[in-house]
């Protein structure tokens, strides 16, 4: 697995865990530019979906490459570039639960996975070292004809699997 720095910075990209072609290229864009598409200077350009909801520390928009299976598959992505949830400004957790929750309440979501990858993407699966949420949204199970886990929910990769 090739970790790509940019700029000799942080480790910014994992390409190795990207799901999708077009997520790939986009990335590949940014490595070569130097960018992280991540950064609020950046995500206009470098991100199709609009911002929805915004903050003071966050944004949320729907994500580009959303998990097969999802209703809603929506980032909240944080404004400024940092990596761990040490590096959070005091008052950010808040605005983020208070952020997820209206938009909970206008999409009527019954029910809903947040996912918040930080840290060493070796153990996250991120393609991105820049912290992110996620909030992943499915359909119930009494709506699946013959529910068979892991085939039809949505199943999030907690790090790695070992055998």
């Amino acid at each position: 697995m090739e970790l790509k720095k940019v700029s000799g910075k942080k480790l910014l990209f994992e390409l190795a865990h990207t799901r999708v072609k077009s997520q790939k290229d986009r990335m590949e864009k940014c490595i070569k530019l130097g960018i992280c598409p991540f950064c609020w200077k950046n995500l206009s350009e470098w991100h199709d979906a609009p911002v929805i909801k915004k903050g003071k520390f966050w944004v949320i928009t729907a994500n580009d490459h959303p998990y097969i299976g999802s209703k809603y598959h929506y980032l909240a992505i944080y404004k400024d570039h940092i990596s761990l949830i040490s590096e959070l400004a005091l008052g950010a957790g808040d605005e983020l639960l208070l952020l997820f929750s209206k938009f909970c309440k206008e999409k009527k979501i019954k029910g809903a996975t947040i996912v918040m990858r930080f840290g060493d993407m070796t153990y996250t699966g991120a393609t991105i070292f820049h912290l992110h949420a996620q909030i992943i949204s499915g359909i119930s199970r009494k709506n699946i004809k013959n529910p068979k886990y892991p085939d039809s929910f949505i199943t999030t990769a907690i790090g790695y699997k070992t055998k």
